[in-house]
């Protein structure tokens, strides 16, 4: 499967179910230009007010998606660990809602 953080796409590994949680298949190159992304990502999940988003407006804005049998879905990273990988995302579907607000 592919994962994409706007326009820059990764491979991701992942066992089959609701939560994509696997491996991201990163080449050095990749690692640096991912961390480099993810040091430069603003605060996109909240409102004008500092409160998170609602979630149609948090997928909507979100700057992951997955390439998925019926195509791209958006995706929100719930865990990154680009030196290693492993990775945790999820769509709407599989989607619980936030704990705590």
């Amino acid at each position: 499967m592919r994962v994409f953080y706007l326009l820059h796409s990764f491979d991701f590994e992942y066992d089959s179910g609701d939560h994509l949680r696997g491996q991201l298949l990163l080449n050095d190159e990749q690692r640096i230009e991912l961390q480099s992304l993810l040091e430069e990502e603003d605060e996109w999940y909240l409102d004008n007010e500092g409160e998170r988003l609602l979630p149609d407006e948090l997928f909507l804005r979100s700057p992951w998606s997955a390439e998925g049998p019926s195509g791209m879905v958006k995706a929100l990273c719930r865990f990154i660990d680009v030196q290693d990988g492993a990775a945790w995302f999820q769509t709407q579907d599989a989607y619980p809602g936030e704990l705590f607000r």
